[in-house]
């Protein structure tokens, strides 16, 4: 797999095999730095209640209009360190 700088990982939340944050890590052993971007069908307000993702990470409800995703691709791209 070749990496570029400023590669972002877009994964649902809650997937079948493995979440998405177990994803991200593992992607994570082969590049420290990947950015990555949460997405689900399930509100924010849920995610955050599970405590399915760490407070801050970058995260987009579905459904989203395409402006929505690139906006937060480019705030995920821009943001500084990657967020998990």
């Amino acid at each position: 797999m070749v990496w570029a700088p400023g590669d972002l990982a877009l994964t649902d939340v809650v997937m079948p095999l493995m979440s998405g944050v177990e994803l991200v890590d593992r992607l994570r052993e082969c590049r420290p730095a990947l950015h990555c971007l949460f997405m689900s069908g399930y509100t924010q307000n849920a995610i955050a209640e599970r405590q399915l993702l760490r407070p801050g990470t970058l995260f987009i409800e579905k459904p989203f209009s395409l402006d929505r995703l690139d906006a937060m691709v480019r705030r995920a791209l821009v943001g500084g360190a990657p967020s998990d």
